[in-house]
């Protein structure tokens, strides 16, 4: 499937792994209408950046076109985000103001399509077709609508398909949304071949992330023997390859990228780093496991203590005379350092790549959280300020700095106290014993007016240290609280669901997994979790069934794989 920003391609191409950011401001330095446009319409801009510039070029004065071109634009980057209702509102303005812009019906079309709407994007296509008859991705786009919608009524597959196939696809989606959506939409035989490769190469994007780099290469295998010449999945399966430390495959794979498309920056990149680390490596100049050190550091799926060992082997081949990236692994590890609440260390990491880099907003951004978490708001601000004068769109540095400030004034006035940061962190934190959770959500709990994101998540997160500690009645009253403040609270649902299943109350519990699941169809840990709660009832097949859906989200889920064999196994015995 196919839609475009004007001047730009879109297709869902990351190919490297991002450094890590911590969790989530007003911008600071203006721009010239000039970069705001080229923001606006570069396909070299991220989706925020996307937003920032059309933002500007809408509120600024430009011609009657560029503000149309900007709607488009600006829906464009929403689609990518998931945010598909905001999407459809900016493409349906960039039509009110030009009600010949097949482009922007063709790019409705995929929202709409995103969204499971097979007949207003058909109907959106064919606009976008009478206005423009040889329109090539309107033509692509529609054929491929009309062959899931006829699949659809079929019932070759399944009538979520577009909600399925726009979280494989879409930036916005974590890794495990990703392979549930690339899952929910493999179907062997009857996927349409432009969704299916695409797929692949998407859930093998998310399993090198996790650090699954044998099923990435073998979903980029797959991708690649259907579609011999996708120089997208040359490049990624080149990077897992890497990642395992197998230098002369990754070589390989991104000549094979390059072949196929010569101007391929990513790919050029890589396979320069690739060479320069073998030589390294054969020179003495980097350990020989410096590709699973390195994937160690940069990998989302490692643990706090795998980042620092993977972060610490790539910072100490530095002091051997190589030259790997050391301000991303001195961000990495100050992010590891962060989630242990070990603070200190952090800053002076983040501190460090900042000293190597010194507009790596990135790190300015994690270390303003850092300070945060020591309710030192003051130079929080002005790391998150800082970052902004260098990368004025930088969604994550204007909220956190939006929310330094409010928790600088609640913290004056006493509507909070004075170590509500560190309170925060401890309640939030990895690293902290359930003693310690307790100690700090009680703190945030007890606040005069604490900010409502903070409360939720205290309750959730003592509910969970209370669970832990076998106290079921406050782990209980702390999760109908948190569901009380967001009712659609999934995991607090399946939470409380679990502790009322191990209390032997399963038809509460199966009322909560089924709200869960209402919330969130794609859930795998609430189907296996109800499987095991209509188990214990006694009803294997329902069971079954529930345990079934879960495989079928994620077919790794080896909990749920052992479940089923144990109720297939139960039902025989009881007969029925």
């Amino acid at each position: 499937m196919i839609r475009t920003k004007a001047h730009a391609l879109g297709l869902f191409s990351t190919t490297t792994a991002l450094a890590m950011i911590l969790f989530s401001a007003l911008p600071a330095a203006a721009q010239s209408f000039e970069e705001l446009q080229q923001q606006c319409n570069s396909d070299e801009s991220t989706d925020d950046q996307t937003i920032y510039g059309c933002n500007g070029v809408i509120a600024g004065k430009a011609s009657r076109r560029d503000v149309t071109t900007a709607y488009n634009n600006r829906g464009y980057a929403y689609d990518n985000k998931a945010q598909y209702d905001r999407a459809i509102q900016d493409y349906n303005e960039a039509i009110r103001r030009d009600p010949k812009y097949a482009l922007a019906y063709n790019n409705r079309g995929f929202a709409y399509q995103n969204k499971g709407d097979y007949v207003r994007a058909v109907q959106d296509y064919d606009r976008a077709l009478k206005i423009q008859p040889k329109y090539q991705k309107a033509l692509e786009n529609r054929a491929s609508a009309l062959v899931v919608r006829d699949a659809q009524a079929r019932g070759d597959l399944p009538a979520n398909y577009g909600a399925l196939r726009a979280m494989c696809n879409s930036n916005a989606s974590n890794d495990d949304q990703t392979i549930a959506g690339c899952n929910g939409i493999i179907v062997p035989g009857k996927t349409p071949p432009d969704d299916l490769v695409p797929a692949l190469n998407n859930r093998g994007y998310a399993y090198n992330n996790k650090s699954q780099y044998d099923q990435a290469i073998r979903d980029y295998s797959e991708a690649i023997r259907l579609r011999p010449d996708y120089a997208l999945a040359f490049n990624n399966r080149g990077l897992s390859y890497q990642n395992k430390g197998d230098f002369a495959r990754a070589i390989a794979d991104f000549d094979q990228a390059l072949r196929f498309r010569p101007n391929y920056q990513k790919a050029v990149d890589n396979r320069a780093r690739a060479i320069k680390v073998r030589d390294a490596q054969a020179t003495g100049g980097l350990p020989a496991n410096f590709g699973q050190l390195k994937a160690l550091c940069n990998s989302d799926a490692s643990t706090d203590d795998e980042t620092i060992e993977g972060c610490n082997g790539v910072i100490a081949a530095a002091s051997n005379g190589a030259q790997p990236d050391l301000a991303t692994s001195y961000n990495n590890r100050g992010y590891a350092y962060n989630r242990k609440a070990q603070y200190d260390r952090a800053i002076a990491d983040y501190s460090e790549a900042i000293r190597l880099k010194p507009d790596y907003t990135l790190a300015l951004n994690n270390r303003g959280i850092a300070y945060e978490n020591q309710s030192d708001f003051n130079h929080a601000l002005e790391d998150f300020e800082q970052a902004l004068r260098i990368q004025p769109e930088y969604q994550k540095a204007i909220d956190n700095r939006a929310e330094a400030m409010k928790l600088r004034e609640a913290v004056a006035t006493g509507d909070l106290p004075q170590n509500y940061g560190q309170l925060r962190a401890l309640c939030n934190s990895n690293a902290s014993t359930d003693d310690q959770t307790i100690e700090g959500c009680s703190g945030v709990i007890s606040a005069v007016k604490p900010p409502p994101d903070d409360l939720t998540k205290a309750l959730y997160n003592r509910g969970i240290a209370y669970n832990n500690k076998n106290d079921n009645d406050k782990a209980l009253q702390d999760y109908d609280q948190a569901i009380n403040h967001k009712p659609n609270y999934t995991i607090a649902f399946n939470n409380r669901g679990l502790i009322y299943s191990r209390r032997g109350e399963h038809d509460r519990a199966i009322l909560d997994f089924d709200q869960a699941i209402r919330i969130d169809p794609n859930y795998a840990l609430a189907y296996n979790n109800r499987g095991l709660a209509y188990f214990r009832k006694g009803d294997y097949g329902r069971a079954i069934e529930n345990y079934d859906q879960a495989i079928k989200l994620n077919p790794d889920y080896q909990r749920a794989i052992d479940n089923r064999a144990d109720a297939v196994k139960r039902k025989a015995q009881a007969g029925r």
